[in-house]
């Protein structure tokens, strides 16, 4: 006996939410505009770290300059 899947409303309403996700991250994250979601999802984890980086980066800077003043 076969498997069968229904696809209803919900399904497609739920499908499109997903894509909908997908393509508003793609266009935040630099250079994923064609990765696959998997792919995706490991850029925006790298890039993420990336910012962090940046703020306490931008931080140190910030406490230096205050305390030389």
């Amino acid at each position: 006996m076969g498997y069968y899947h229904v696809f209803n409303d919900n399904n497609n309403i739920d499908l499109q939410h997903q894509q909908d996700k997908v393509m508003k991250l793609q266009r935040l994250i630099p250079g994923a505009s064609q990765l696959p979601s998997h792919q995706l999802l490991h850029q925006t984890a790298k890039y993420i770290m990336h910012l962090r980086l940046q703020i306490h980066a931008l931080q140190a800077l910030v406490l230096s300059i205050n305390t030389s003043s």
